[in-house]
Formats: C-alpha cells, structure tokens, sequence
C-alpha cells in the first residue's frame, strides 16, 4: 500500500464548497482522490460502485474491502455512512452507524456558507483509509474531519476494523481529537462496522493517547523536541483497545495547537523519515497528519 497527500492547492485540485454543485462537492472531491486522480496526482486506489444525482459509494480496495456511502444533495453538509454491502448509491447492509444510533448516518462539513467559495482542505490516503480535513469556516480556528476505512487492529485476521469519524449533527463541526475519559467512553461520530469479536453490527468506539505525557511545554524543556502521541481507537462497551489509526497523531503538549495550521515538519528519533503536516481541527486542538509514504 502507498500512501499518499492530497491538498487543494496542488495544480488541478477538485474545487470544494457551500452550495450544491456537482463538480465542487464532497463526492466529486472523494471521486478525484480515492478513485480517479487529478493533474499529476494518482488516485489512492479506491472503487466507486453505484453512483447517482450528487450522490455515490466508494470501496475500499481489496476482497475484504467495505463500503463509504455519501449523499451530498444539501447545503454545508453531507451525509456520509459506512455499509457492509451495497446495493445502490446509498442504500445496503451492515450500516455503520446504524438508524438507532445516528439517523441516517453522520455529516461532514463542506463549508459553513452555502455560497460558492472554495474552502481548503488536505487529505492522507491509502487504498483502504482516509483521512480528510476540511477548513469549513476558511479560518485556520477549527476544521471538519472524515476519516474512513482500515485501523492497524490489534486482532489477527480482524475483518471488520473498519472505522467511521464523521460530525454528528450539523451544528459540530468535529470531535476527532477530544479524548474520551476512559476506555469505557465512546465519542460521538466514531463507530466500527462490527465489535473485535466479529460478530453483531455497528458498535460505538471512543480514541485516546498517551495522556500521561499530554499537557508537556513545548518546546520540550529537557530536549527542546515536540511530542507527538498516536490515537488509539476502543471499544467503549467492552473497553477493550482495537488498534491505532494509521498515520493520524496528535501533539502531546499544553493548548494541544503548539504549531500554526499548515506547519509541516520532519521527525527525529523513533520519527525519523516520517513527515507532518498540522491541522487546527477545534479552537483548542491539533492533528498531525503523516504526509510521507510512511505509514
């Protein structure tokens, strides 16, 4: 699997924004990305197997790959939901969340405004996962996240760590990188197709790092160095840890925003080769996205 960084000011980048358009909403966004490309960039490997009026599904590669569903027929927001199986563009089995969870599935802000002007956004990709970040308001205050596909699980021949971050509700722009207060605690947005135990449907999860380091002046006084921590995703109901996000970190220091959004950084250490790209993702924090084919 390779890696790739997708972002909206790379030459040809699909365009994203408030208003209903079908060349300039989430689905044409995640088409260019995940399964056609755009100017030099290649897709990351992705399938779209039912398509419709403003409206699609995309596959993850592979026999065992799983299905994002993305209606994007409003304004501001769309609705995005994983399935097990597919029929049409938005309709199959196995749904993640399902009805009793989250009606109709979860939301990812396109923009704040339904009007016309581009919003940017940055995106890590592989053939099975994605991460997406969107500067919905066009400041660098707080920006939408999606996140979809394989987490690196901790169970072997574990066929459903798949993973949906989204908003849930149209007023919440994101909940990525609010820790939940114990193993035990599920986050809003965040569900898996099935429990570790394979058995079942949709479950909630909640994610959590290494606390016992968050809160470090930065820079680090002892090595003037930035710490960063992965995201671990659980499950809540059997608080039990599933596995880590791949190539999605956070910063372990006071405020959680220690760079400016769009720094980009190289590792050292343990880090060494990775490369960092920093996203104000709430007023109070940061993710730190693995641009380089490292993950």
């Amino acid at each position: 699997m390779t890696a790739r960084f997708y972002q909206s000011t790379d030459a040809s980048a699909p365009t994203l924004y408030g208003s209903v358009a079908a060349g300039n909403n989430l689905v044409n966004l995640l088409d260019k990305i995940l399964v056609a490309g755009y100017g030099s960039q290649v897709a990351a490997g992705w399938t779209k197997p039912f398509i419709a009026a403003n409206q699609a599904c995309f596959k993850q590669a592979g026999a065992g790959g799983l299905y994002l569903a993305v209606d994007d027929t409003t304004t501001i927001t769309a609705r995005v939901r994983g399935f097990e199986t597919m029929t049409t563009a938005t309709a199959g089995t196995g749904p993640f969340p399902t009805d009793a969870q989250l009606s109709g599935g979860g939301y990812m802000h396109r923009s704040t405004t339904a009007d016309t002007t581009a919003r940017p956004w940055v995106c890590i990709a592989d053939n099975t996962f994605f991460c997406l970040v969107v500067n919905c308001d066009g400041t660098s205050a707080a920006c939408s996240v999606l996140m979809f596909g394989d987490i690196l699980s901790y169970r072997a021949g574990d066929a459903y760590h798949k993973v949906l971050v989204c908003a849930p509700n149209t007023g919440a722009t994101s909940y990525v990188a609010a820790d939940a207060a114990a193993i035990s605690t599920a986050l809003a947005g965040h569900y898996m197709a099935r429990s570790y135990t394979q058995i079942g449907s949709s479950i909630t999860v909640g994610q959590h790092t290494d606390t016992a380091k968050a809160g470090l002046a930065y820079p680090h006084p002892v090595d003037g160095g930035l710490y960063l921590g992965p995201l671990w995703i659980h499950e809540n109901a059997l608080s039990v840890v599933r596995g880590v996000l791949k190539g999605v970190w956070v910063p372990l220091h006071t405020g959680n925003r220690p760079l400016a959004h769009g720094d980009t950084f190289s590792g050292t250490g343990a880090l060494a080769g990775k490369t960092f790209i920093s996203q104000h993702v709430t007023t109070t924090k940061s993710l730190l996205l693995e641009i380089s084919d490292t993950w």
